[in-house]
């Protein structure tokens, strides 16, 4: 009876752990149902057996908390090299734009005024 009681406090300790992951990502932007997707892809199993409240042996829930904890640092990693991708563009447009059009200095109101007058 100890050993079942030992298996449900894990169990129920890596339910919790999963959900706290799946949360992160929910509060990093990810909507929860899309993390459910992704996680059934990895598990390999349908989107509703991927949820933890259908996960019943220690040994299933630990295979989701790693492939969860996989996800997230793919997410995270993906989602900054999306960001850093984008700077670089930006950059590059930016200094194509510079190059396209050659600088003028601006010129004050005072050399706006006598060039209007014409001295």
């Amino acid at each position: 009876m100890a050993g079942v009681k030992r298996d449900m406090q894990s169990l129920r300790a890596l339910k919790q752990e999963g959900h706290d992951i799946i949360d992160d990502l929910v509060k990093k932007g990810w909507s929860k149902s899309s993390v459910y997707r992704m996680l059934a892809e990895r598990l390999e199993v349908s989107e509703r057996s991927a949820h933890f409240y259908n996960i019943f042996t220690v040994r299933e829930a630990q295979r989701a908390v790693e492939k969860l904890e996989q996800l997230r640092e793919y997410l995270i990693a993906e989602r900054k090299r999306k960001r850093i991708e984008r700077h670089r563009i930006a950059l590059e447009m930016k200094k194509r734009h510079a190059e396209a059009q050659p600088s003028v200095p601006k010129r004050t109101w005072l050399q706006r005024l006598l060039a209007w007058i014409g001295l």
